[in-house]
């Protein structure tokens, strides 16, 4: 099952500066940090055991 991306420029991080929509940049950023695979990673590596992603 595929991801839903929040991401409807893909190219959004690599536009000049002047032209960043810094919300769009700051949801997405959030938006990967919030999410429960991301969470589980680091929660599995502190733990020293094989992560178990859920696709969430």
């Amino acid at each position: 099952m595929p991801l839903e991306s929040p991401i409807k420029e893909p190219a959004e991080f690599v536009k000049p500066l002047s032209e960043i929509d810094r919300a769009l940049c700051k949801q997405i950023t959030v938006s990967c940090y919030a999410n429960e695979d991301y969470v589980e990673g680091r929660r599995a590596f502190v733990e020293k055991r094989k992560s178990v992603f859920k696709g969430r």
